[in-house]
């Protein structure tokens, strides 16, 4: 009798370590998970939806950005690239940029503001479609070495907001 309780405290312990061993293994496995997918997200640009009002905001690139807050380089061209899903139809629509400077919007000025010409597939863009607006900029060596966030809106042909971002971004010198 003895001895078959000594087997069963055994057994028992031996399953408790393995269980124990098992749970170590998942939250290895989670946490390696976790670290991969925000590894993706750090490596993207980093952004911040301010309002959008008729289409999801689903994603912003701008190239070159390796890092967060993206650097731009005077000098150089930069390119953005807006993903949204509308909600409406979007038959026309204006693109404004802000760079926000000590919490003050400042208007950067666009050599063209139409919003169709720039986005793909074309307007009239269908409600609860995928659509890419993308623009390429050059940053001015007469631009100050500053830190900002400058703020992309995709406006709709009565000032309606179709789409806001908020981007982290770094006017610097390459190196």
């Amino acid at each position: 009798m003895r001895r078959m309780l000594m087997n069963t405290i055994n057994d028992t312990v031996v399953v408790t370590q393995h269980n124990n061993m098992m749970r170590i293994q998942l939250i290895i496995v989670l946490a390696s998970l976790i670290c991969i997918a925000t590894s993706f997200r750090l490596h993207g640009t980093a952004f911040k939806d301010c309002g959008s009002q008729f289409a999801e905001l689903m994603n912003v690139t701008v190239t070159p950005c390796d890092t967060t807050p993206c650097s731009l380089y005077r000098g150089e061209k930069a390119q953005v690239a807006i993903t949204f899903r509308t909600k409406e139809v979007v038959k026309s629509g204006k693109a404004t940029v802000h760079g926000i400077i000590a919490r003050v919007p400042v208007p950067f000025p666009l050599d063209d503001k139409d919003l169709c010409k720039f986005t793909e597939p074309k307007c009239e863009i269908p409600a609860d479609t995928v659509a890419v607006y993308t623009y390429s900029l050059p940053v001015l060596k007469e631009y100050p070495a500053i830190r900002l966030t400058v703020k992309w809106e995709l406006k709709g042909e009565d000032e309606s907001e179709i789409v806001c971002a908020l981007i982290p971004v770094q006017i610097a010198d390459r190196s």
